[in-house]
């Protein structure tokens, strides 16, 4: 578990109830690897530190503007989805390249937030003049329609400011100012 505090990001061990690191992180977005290193987003750059060290061991560049999510995938890559570039990016947190740019946020609109999905894949919400809930094949290219979109753009009324939660039957549940919503979103695309 970690929290922030005055530029401090404290990591704490919830079982033993004691602080095992503090990281000099300003942290708009956090999350943690698979291999126990935490992930933070400040401005338009993630860093990723060593717990273990309190060291940041890489910095991961290429965003324009404020990052305001991340996760993790399954299979352990990081994806961040900025809020005023109007991209989502998967990284691979080992060699610290970008690999993937998801960019159909049309005319630069903010990327709130993201969620991991089964199947490869990861829901993202922008704001268009309205919000829009796109879920992206995150598979290699190798592995087929990676980095295409998995589904149709789902438009929604209701303002998505706070979080994106998968739920059971391929159902997508959103909260913010409106209360909380539960979406079923357009069937997969299939490709030939």
């Amino acid at each position: 578990m970690a929290e922030c505090a005055g530029g401090k990001l404290r990591v704490v061990d919830v079982d033993a109830g004691v602080e095992v690191a503090t990281l000099d992180a300003h942290a708009d977005a956090m999350a943690v690897l698979l291999d126990g290193r935490v992930a933070t987003a400040s401005a338009s750059k993630v860093q990723l530190w060593d717990v273990g060290t309190g060291a940041c061991v890489s910095t991961l560049m290429g965003h324009t503007d404020g990052i305001t999510s991340l996760v993790v995938l399954a299979d352990g890559r990081l994806a961040s989805g900025s809020s005023l570039d109007g991209t989502v990016r998967l990284w691979d947190t080992a060699s610290g390249t970008c690999i993937r740019v998801l960019s159909d946020h049309k005319y630069w609109y903010a990327v709130k937030t993201l969620a991991v999905l089964s199947g490869n894949q990861l829901a993202s919400v922008s704001d268009n003049c309205g919000y829009v809930i796109r879920v992206w094949d995150t598979r290699d290219e190798a592995d087929g329609a990676g980095g295409a979109l998995a589904r149709p753009p789902l438009l929604i009324e209701s303002e998505v400011g706070c979080a994106i939660v998968p739920l059971p039957g391929n159902r997508l549940a959103t909260g913010g100012g409106g209360g909380m919503c539960i979406w079923q979103p357009p069937a997969p695309r299939h490709t030939s």
